[in-house]
């Protein structure tokens, strides 16, 4: 019988204890990024918002990513959760 193993270049999905430390790590400087970016754009004034074309309602949305717009959307409230 011969065996099938995967060509010596290939890459296996990282798996592990070191994966969700890095996964992890990568959540906490998105959300820091996220942060960081909604107070910047609240320290502008509204004619700067205006120029480039925000409005101060939405800069909670703007400083999402589309990844988190995403999750934020298809998020359900508990009591929908079933």
């Amino acid at each position: 019988m011969t065996a099938i193993s995967a060509p010596s270049g290939a890459k296996r999905a990282p798996t592990g204890f070191l994966h969700t430390i890095g996964h992890a790590i990568a959540e906490v400087f998105h959300h820091y990024r996220q942060r960081q970016t909604l107070h910047e754009l609240s320290a502008l004034d509204d004619h700067l918002l205006e120029d480039i074309g925000l409005r101060r309602t939405e800069l909670s949305a703007a400083s999402m990513s589309d990844e988190a717009k995403i999750e934020r959307d298809l998020h359900l409230p508990r009591h929908l959760a079933g």
